[in-house]
């Protein structure tokens, strides 16, 4: 085994999770019935501690294998963390794992016979259902892991389900898995908080119901920024209902709150495309036009496409043209990078 065996173990479900029986319901039922699962959405949105809740709860006798993805995995190493993920669950190979691993990657007919001997093994596994993830894809850039990955979706036993979990959406035939209803999303949109849920997590650590709401409001329901903002407003001792207790807790966060931003959200980003975002931050809704007239950047249009599918913190709006609109803590941490920027000239 060439890497940590942390790498193919799901992480330890939170003691203090907030359940949502809503989303855990539906979770749970794609796990059981669905070819493949995608979770994806930006930094933040608790997608592996979401699935790692929902693993834990799987019917007795299901297999589960887990794979963590790190960055300069190749087909080989993913493939070889995949294998021994499985092996608790006894597939009756009829070929050795290693070789199996090895032989990956270097030719399509290759690939195509690797992935056939692992789906007749997996069919021929005891376990009534098995559920195999791959959590933090972002980081794999390895075209032949994904092309290797197509072919065990398109012919994997319907007694497995195959788990994806993305901050963007990984380059496989996620259009042909939709057309025939084999894949279930989870979103933005789906991973956020409800206030009511946002309230109960916040009141639980005897912070007042109304700043409760005033930090739903403020963070728009993206759960890592009200666990940060709730923890910063119990370590202000702001759990008191004053209006100017409410408001110094309100912005108690906001530096944590804009370190994570700059650094999970943006870190990864081109020098050019922060600098883009930097400079239409200014803008309540963005679109190419505007955005080429505050930039001064021609490729406005292209910047826009890039920052939907990176999966930032961002919503598409019904527009006649193309427009998105920041979530209001990206824009507030993007203004401040400005301001620092300027106080440097």
């Amino acid at each position: 085994m060439t890497f940590a065996r942390t790498k193919i173990q799901p992480p330890r479900p939170r003691a203090n999770y907030v359940e949502r029986g809503p989303l855990h319901g539906r979770l749970g039922d794609a796990l059981a019935n669905r070819r493949v699962v995608l979770v994806c959405a930006p930094a933040g949105y608790g997608k592996t501690m979401l699935l790692a809740q929902e693993a834990a709860r799987l019917p007795e006798g299901t297999a589960l294998a887990w794979v963590s993805a790190d960055e300069g995995d190749d087909v080989q190493r993913l493939t070889e963390c995949m294998l021994a993920a499985l092996e608790p669950f006894d597939p009756p190979w009829r070929t050795a794992p290693e070789s199996l691993f090895a032989r990956v990657g270097r030719a399509p007919d290759e690939d195509r016979a690797v992935a056939a001997e692992i789906i007749n093994a997996l069919d021929a596994c005891d376990a009534p259902h098995g559920v195999i993830v791959f959590d933090d894809l972002h980081r794999v850039v390895c075209a032949d892991f994904f092309r290797f990955l197509d072919l065990l979706i398109e012919r994997m036993s319907p007694r497995w389900t195959i788990v994806l979990s993305s901050r963007t959406d990984p380059p496989l035939s996620l259009a042909r898995l939709r057309a025939a209803e084999e894949l279930t999303e989870f979103r933005q949109l789906h991973l956020q908080f409800a206030r009511e849920d946002a309230r109960r997590m916040a009141t639980d650590t005897g912070l007042d119901a109304s700043l409760a709401d005033r930090l739903f409001d403020r963070t728009q329901g993206w759960p890592a920024g009200l666990r940060i903002a709730i923890g910063a407003a119990r370590a202000d001792g702001s759990a008191a209902a004053s209006p100017a207790a409410i408001e110094r807790a309100l912005h108690a966060g906001d530096r944590p709150l804009f370190d994570f931003l700059l650094t999970e959200v943006l870190g990864d980003l081109t020098a050019e495309l922060a600098e883009f975002l930097v400079r239409v931050s200014v803008l309540t809704e963005l679109d190419a036009k505007r955005c080429a007239l505050v930039s001064g950047n021609p490729n406005a249009a292209a910047m826009l496409n890039a920052i939907e599918r990176l999966g930032l913190l961002v919503e598409v709006l019904d527009a006649p043209a193309s427009t998105l609109r920041l979530h209001d803590l990206l824009r507030d941490a993007l203004q401040q990078r400005l301001r620092w920027k300027a106080r440097r000239i």
